[in-house]
């Protein structure tokens, strides 16, 4: 996933190329993401990273692990989130 082909950040992107991520809510932004994350199909593997999403009530991280397992963990939370 890139944040936006035309790299602009917090819901600043308007493009029509599927790789261009669009939130539903314009309150929801997308405040960090690993440069290099990526999955592959081989043993559905990935490049483990995480991306932060946020908004006026907190913040969530959607950490990726090396096998591809996805964790959404809360802002605050650490067990089973590191």
């Amino acid at each position: 996933m890139v944040p936006c082909e035309f790299r602009c950040w917090a819901n600043t992107c308007h493009g029509s190329s599927p790789l261009v991520f669009v939130p539903r809510w314009p309150e929801v932004e997308m405040s960090d993401l690993t440069p290099s994350l990526a999955f592959f199909g081989l043993r559905n593997t990935a490049w483990a990273g995480h991306i932060r999403f946020k908004n006026s009530t907190g913040e969530w991280w959607l950490v990726v692990s090396p096998w591809g397992r996805l964790r959404l963990c809360q802002q605050g939370e650490t067990e089973g989130c590191l």
